[in-house]
């Protein structure tokens, strides 16, 4: 299916029955670089399955595959695929996710791809300021960032 319109049309018209993938608070990062992140999902319920999302310009791509579904009548999402062509907001952007390996980039970074950089669990930077944290969630440093600029 291939859909033309804005980010917001488009998006209206996606099932969102499965949840889509893991928010960035609820990861645990393992890797990153400035604007990608590797993290793993610490929390079961959402672990489950294949999830990607891609966008290149103007170019949306979507897949779920073996999702759990929340729409009555629906237990699981085998596979559903979706091609869109809508305004650019990024120049790249991926977030993937197979089972508790959660991937993504974005250039430049937004909200759900903050710049950070972590080595083997431990974090020194996010969000354009030092940190220093071992094995924690994301939403630990979002706290933190939003205490200290208050």
């Amino acid at each position: 299916m291939i859909q033309i319109g804005t980010a917001e049309e488009i998006a209206a018209t996606k099932d969102s029955g499965d949840g889509g993938y893991a928010p960035i608070t609820e990861l645990t990062p393992f890797n990153a670089c400035c604007c990608s992140i590797v993290s793993l999902i610490c929390d079961l319920d959402k672990c489950c399955g294949i999830y990607a999302d891609a966008r290149c310009l103007c170019l949306d791509l979507s897949m779920k595959c073996c999702r759990p579904s929340d729409i009555e009548d629906k237990c699981c999402i085998l596979a559903n695929v979706e091609s869109s062509i809508m305004r650019p907001k990024s120049c790249v952007r991926f977030m993937g996710q197979c089972f508790c390996y959660d991937i993504r980039c974005a250039l430049p970074c937004e909200s759900e791809v903050p710049c950070m950089f972590t080595v083997c669990f431990l974090t020194l930077f996010y969000d354009y300021g030092c940190n220093c944290a071992f094995c924690n969630k994301v939403a630990d440093f979002s706290n933190e960032t939003n205490e200290t600029r208050a």
